[in-house]
């Protein structure tokens, strides 16, 4: 996990040899409601993700700001859309929301990247392995962002479960702005080193 800082670790989520690896059962990271993090108008989130296996009926969460009930944002693999790479941003007349026409490989290290900018075009963009990928459906924020102000981030899994990621997560990084290009490449070149992807 990026800067040695990792949340508290639920359900029995652990980290070895600094990766965060969790069961797909309730394991999950809660990062805390922070300003730094939580509720930005315009970011960009990085990780690396290894899942165990794929499910194509259940939905596993990567990252977000989300429970069962609200939601303010999330990237996850879709399981009920064969488990495509998905970002989604709550809108207060309509969502934000990325559906790309890729799954990661179970049992290979993937890098991605989510970036939402409220003074842009607000929409979703993904990029995995350094390229932006196609997407399925795409769909902008109409109205203003919405913000859940009690809910916090949170690592492989929906605040109170329900959206377990079954795998590893790696490196994660949020930022308050829009990565270009060349810094989501470099990335993905530079953790790609240390894990011999190809």
């Amino acid at each position: 996990m990026q800067g040695e800082n990792y949340g508290l670790l639920l359900n029995g989520a652990v980290v070895e040899d600094g990766i965060l690896k969790l069961d797909g059962e309730d394991d999950q990271v809660d990062c805390g409601y922070d300003d730094a993090i939580a509720d930005l108008p315009t970011f960009s989130v990085s990780l690396w993700m290894k899942a165990n296996e794929l499910s194509l009926s259940r939905t596993m969460q990567m990252i977000g700001q989300r429970n069962l009930t609200s939601h303010t944002w999330s990237f996850q693999l879709w399981g009920a859309h064969e488990g495509h790479l998905t970002g989604f941003v709550k809108g207060s007349q309509a969502n934000a929301l990325t559906e790309t026409v890729f799954t990661p490989a179970a049992g290979q290290w993937t890098h991605v990247v989510m970036i939402y900018d409220d003074y842009g075009d607000r929409k979703v963009h993904i990029f995995m392995n350094g390229i932006e990928v196609e997407t399925i459906q795409q769909s902008q924020v109409v109205g203003y962002k919405i913000d859940y102000h009690s809910i916090p981030v949170t690592i492989g899994d929906l605040e109170g479960g329900g959206r377990a990621f079954d795998g590893e997560i790696d490196e994660v990084r949020i930022y308050r702005r829009v990565l270009p290009r060349w810094e989501i490449e470099l990335l993905m070149t530079e953790g790609g080193i240390r894990r011999q992807v190809p």
